[in-house]
């Protein structure tokens, strides 16, 4: 019976001339090479961020809601829900890159972010109630000042809308708004600081947290 000469490496070759038929079976390892070439082999998911880390949003005893951007990154297949399931103080509209809220209820909450690897983060969430006309009140009292002109607060300016303003308290942006104390650096700015009554400043809040998000939420 003849034998078959079988090479290093799993090199199976017919012996004997004259056979044209040749067969070669490749290692193992290289077929596994092979497959992850094709393949192309998924990396993990990196580390889920949220951003901002706590977030104030904010609604009209009226009933007029405001929204506010959540900014994400990292983790996979997101899921988006809040602690209150009962009464839940926003809806969310979210997907891998972010997501939306839209306040509800007055009161505090927490956002629950989930990712399919088992990552996890909780975010805070405080929507406060403002008084009925705030919002019409705050605009006039901005527009007197002349901060959303040209130059200033317009759309090219800097930003003022929740994307950027979400992730401060109340009491942050109102001292912004009386003492020019930069939301950003902390800095106090004398050429910053609004001629406002405390009423008109407490309007003003209101109203730029009605306003819509100009884009992402800015990581603070």
């Amino acid at each position: 019976m003849q034998r078959r000469a079988v090479s290093p490496g799993g090199l199976d070759r017919r012996a004997g001339n004259g056979e044209h038929g040749v067969v070669r079976l490749l290692p193992v390892f290289s077929l596994t090479l092979l497959a992850a070439a094709c393949g192309g082999a998924e990396e993990p998911p990196g580390p889920l961020e949220v951003w901002p880390s706590d977030i104030t949003l904010g609604m009209t005893v009226d009933n007029v809601k405001f929204r506010a951007p959540v900014g994400a990154s990292g983790g996979a297949s997101l899921t988006w829900s809040v602690m209150k399931v009962m009464k839940p103080r926003v809806t969310i509209d979210g997907d891998d890159s972010g997501a939306t809220l839209t306040a509800e209820y007055p009161g505090a909450d927490e956002l629950i972010v989930k990712s399919s690897d088992g990552q996890e983060k909780k975010v805070p969430i405080n929507v406060v109630s403002y008084p009925m006309g705030s919002v019409e009140r705050g605009q006039a009292a901005v527009l007197r000042l002349g901060c959303a002109m040209s130059g200033c607060h317009d759309g090219s300016g800097p930003d003022y809308t929740p994307s950027r303003i979400a992730g401060f308290e109340d009491r942050d942006v109102s001292n912004w708004i009386l003492n020019g104390k930069s939301l950003k650096t902390g800095v106090v700015i004398e050429t910053h600081k609004w001629a406002l009554t405390i009423e008109e400043e407490q309007d003003v809040v209101a109203y730029l947290r009605s306003l819509p998000p100009r884009g992402e939420a800015v990581k603070q």
